[in-house]
């Protein structure tokens, strides 16, 4: 009989719980291993489990820190902030009674990559195309050390994850070995940044593909935002209902054996096997789309590892709700992961979802569109928060874009503008920045235009729309004049509203010189 995830999980900690009271040794969280990466110039944090009031001791590249081990057995220890080093050192964390030592950790750069599938899909690809093998046996960067998350989902936030294997749950060297099922945007990303800064780049991946928004916000979000307080009563109502399913889930546990018995007997004597007891329904994370309950799973248990930034691919599941519900949820988890991680301007590199065919799913051609809206306004709303566009990808009839070669590619010439302020890095593709009327012609001012706008494939300018005091869009031509394009259509003289690629299949030629894709955008003229 399989039993359900939170029942295995509850049996788990209570096994785990006890052994620990048992061995009485130091123990530290599964996110540091031999091979990490630390994060370079921040105070690195370390942390783990022991004795109640056992002495810990941390060190590395010549620094020793001691720590006590808290009432309830928990310690942390801080690193003062270090430069960069290739340098191959031990990470040592001595106990009482046991030591632990973590070999060949370098001090770079660390960037965590969270989101759905497009964040998941792998380097040697889940489908046809992307050049993935190729890729893969390439994949020999000793210099970039990485590290896939299990997936785990949970009511209330963990200190820690499980270690599954020896490329799911551990760090590891970046070779075509490890690389292969590794994130494809992070993998191209490191690589290309690691190419220009010269320094050590750790990735944490933490993404699982088909969620939505909702479970990757912690408690506090939901607690203390008051656009996403209809969610918040549905978390009250759940957790009141919590005690009652511990409860039950104690009952169920005392019937499983005698059931196991009889169903034995039954077998061996050839009867009918008798209906086994219902399992405990979990109350909050009975599905993984549920709030809260990925970011209790996956985020809290590195957070407060020191990191540089966060890669953000995420949104095809919540294609279906309007902009406003989206860019709350997105604005809210980025204000508490920073709170959480006590970063105030912690950098978001967002990837703007490709164009797909979701009217067979949501019910029409523009509710993606609202996503790429609600995506846009974080990157113009929230500080130090970027967006790279995907309006190009390659087919808007598969929902992963096998070659996510460009998109790490522009991640990390944003990375490079945004957060390093590398000079002379122009990564921000073309966004709608005004439109004048003049006459008939809707004038269309961009911003992020350095060297101009081009058609991409040298053919008229295609995906803009026009309307006028009907309110009804009709197809319009387009034409580049430096930072601008001129809009009109013959059927409109009073031009009230202008779009430009607001299609989910939508895929336009407009780019700026420095060869990205132009925003696609809404706008009704005043």
């Amino acid at each position: 009989m399989l039993l359900n995830r939170s029942l295995l999980l509850t049996a788990c900690a209570i096994l785990f719980s006890a052994a620990g009271a048992c061995q009485a040794t130091v123990r530290v969280s599964n996110l540091f291993s031999s091979r990490m990466v630390l994060q370079r110039d921040m105070p690195d944090h370390i942390w783990g489990k022991a004795s109640a009031g056992e002495s810990v001791k941390i060190q590395f590249a010549g620094q020793v820190v001691t720590t006590t081990a808290n009432a309830r057995g928990r310690w942390m220890a801080t690193l003062n902030p270090m430069h960069a080093s290739e340098k191959p050192r031990t990470l040592v964390i001595r106990g009482q009674q046991h030591n632990i030592a973590f070999h060949n950790v370098l001090v770079g750069d660390v960037w965590i990559c969270s989101g759905q599938s497009n964040m998941e899909y792998p380097l040697h690809g889940w489908f046809r195309g992307g050049n993935g093998k190729h890729a893969v046996a390439h994949a020999n960067y000793p210099l970039i050390r990485i590290i896939n998350l299990p997936s785990v989902d949970h009511d209330f936030p963990r200190h820690n994850f499980p270690r599954v294997n020896r490329i799911i749950g551990q760090w590891n060297v970046c070779t075509p070995k490890t690389a292969a099922s590794f994130s494809a945007v992070g993998y191209f990303f490191g690589r290309d940044l690691q190419r220009h800064i010269h320094v050590p780049i750790g990735l944490v991946q933490s993404a699982w593909g088909g969620t939505r928004i909702q479970p990757w916000l912690p408690r506090a979000a939901y607690q203390r935002t008051a656009a996403l307080r209809p969610e918040w009563l549905w978390l009250k109502h759940a957790y009141a209902r919590y005690p009652r399913y511990q409860k039950s889930l104690i009952g169920y546990m005392h019937h499983l054996p005698h059931w196991l018995a009889a169903a034995r007997a039954a077998i061996a004597a050839h009867r009918h096997i008798p209906r086994p007891p219902m399992v405990p329904v979990d109350p909050i994370s009975f599905t993984k789309q549920n709030p809260t309950v990925i970011f209790n799973g996956r985020i809290a248990p590195i957070i407060p590892l020191a990191v540089k930034g966060i890669l953000w691919y995420q949104g095809e599941n919540n294609v279906g709700n309007t902009s406003q519900f989206y860019y709350a949820h997105l604005a809210a988890m980025i204000k508490w992961w920073r709170i959480l991680w006590k970063r105030k301007n912690l950098p978001f590199l967002l990837v703007q979802i490709a164009p797909f065919d979701y009217a067979q799913y949501s019910g029409g051609h523009l509710r993606e569109p609202e996503i790429w809206q609600a995506q846009e306004w974080a990157a113009e709303r929230l500080p130090n928060c970027g967006i790279i566009s995907t309006q190009d990808a390659n087919s808007p009839y598969q929902g992963h874009p096998v070659n996510k070669r460009p998109e790490g590619y522009r991640l990390s010439r944003l990375a490079l503008e945004m957060v390093y302020h590398v000079p002379g890095i122009r990564a921000r593709s073309p966004m709608l920045q005004s439109i004048t009327v003049r006459g008939s012609t809707a004038v269309v001012r961009f911003a992020h235009v350095d060297g101009g706008l081009v058609s991409r494939n040298g053919k008229p300018l295609n995906w803009f729309e026009i309307a006028g005091r009907t309110g009804q869009f009709v197809k319009a031509t387009a034409t580049i004049h430096g930072d601008q394009v001129w809009v009109n259509a013959t059927k409109v003289a009073h031009p009230t509203a202008v779009r430009f690629g607001w299609y989910d299949t939508a895929m336009p030629n407009l780019m700026g010189k420095n060869g990205l894709p132009a925003m696609p955008f809404e706008a009704k003229l005043k």
